[in-house]
């Protein structure tokens, strides 16, 4: 991203205010940490095997084992399993979707004055929003994502942006 801003730094995707950029990259992050624990318990966490399937994908003994590709699977995978494992202390699938909703909510909140969640044109927050809110569907409560008038209206205003 710092490469593309230097680049093109009339084209930037983070607001030109230093608060607003700084307060952009942390919504970013938000995005990237906060909703996709749901996201990995959706995944990961479907019958009671799924900690052994899942860690049976970076063992040793796993046909790619001391592979580039092993190496990467086990740097994404570890932080799934710890997601997995709050994911349950949390409470299981309900508090899952319980959670994930709060955040939609959150998020609706922002949104409920202004297309994006910087005003009226997207940011880097916007884009990493919208791509969990597209995972989301799959999530536990997934469905809330359709439910928030102001997400929805988040993602038409993004895809005609784009276009």
């Amino acid at each position: 991203m710092v490469y593309l801003e230097e680049k093109w730094p009339e084209r930037s995707i983070y607001p030109s205010d230093p608060v607003d950029r700084q307060r952009c990259a942390l919504l970013e992050d938000w995005a990237d940490e906060s909703l996709t624990g749901p996201a990995h318990w959706a995944v990961w966490c479907r019958g009671d095997d799924a900690p052994q399937k899942l860690l049976g994908q970076i063992a040793d003994e796993h046909p790619t084992s001391g592979s580039r590709l092993q190496l990467a699977i086990k740097s994404r995978m570890l932080p799934m399993i710890f997601n997995m494992l709050v994911a349950k202390r949390r409470g299981g699938p309900e508090a899952t979707a319980r959670y994930f909703e709060s955040q939609l909510d959150m998020l609706a909140g922002l949104l409920a004055h202004q297309p994006f969640l910087f005003g009226d044109e997207p940011t880097a927050a916007d884009f990493a929003v919208v791509g969990q809110l597209a995972n989301g569907l799959d999530f536990p409560g997934g469905k809330a994502v359709l439910e928030r008038e102001h997400l929805t209206r988040m993602v038409r205003a993004l895809l005609a942006y784009i276009q």
